[in-house]
């Protein structure tokens, strides 16, 4: 990929169960805001950012390409998932030392994306250890400075 822009954002990232209507559940909802980059090239965007700090720390990448979205994580957890409407993908869920089969669904993929700053929005259905989950992730971000245009 021959990156066009790139840029260092702001990234607000929100992670949430829902329940069957759609509405965010008690169970797990993690929320933080940290420091990212962003490239954009033709037919895709990168976003990088790391979460939490020492033993929680995460490393996450988002690929966004025209017609699907990869969200690999390294760190406290571990996964690489590839969401696409109407295709299933299975992957390892990792939780160090512990690892456990996992299958996403998309449900619903909303990108807002541009090098000025905007969201993405995923709803996936995500089966780890023989347990269906309705999942959200957000992530909106806005630049914090533009580096090269």
């Amino acid at each position: 990929m021959a990156f066009i822009k790139e840029g260092i954002f702001t990234v607000r990232s929100r992670i949430e169960d829902l329940d069957e209507s759609g509405l965010a559940t008690d169970a797990e909802n993690i929320e933080s805001t940290c420091e990212g980059f962003l490239r954009a090239g033709e037919g895709e965007m990168l976003l990088t950012y790391t979460e939490g700090e020492g033993e929680a720390k995460t490393f996450s990448q988002i690929t966004v390409f025209s017609d699907s979205v990869i969200v690999t994580r390294r760190g406290a957890t571990e996964s690489s998932i590839r969401l696409k409407m109407g295709e299933k993908h299975t992957s390892v869920y990792k939780i160090p030392p512990y690892a456990f089969d996992m299958e996403v669904e998309a449900l619903r993929i909303r990108n807002e994306m541009s090098i000025k700053g905007g969201r993405l929005d995923l709803h996936y259905f995500m089966t780890v250890g023989g347990q269906k989950r309705k999942v959200r992730l957000s992530l909106s971000f806005a630049p914090s400075s533009l580096l090269k245009s």
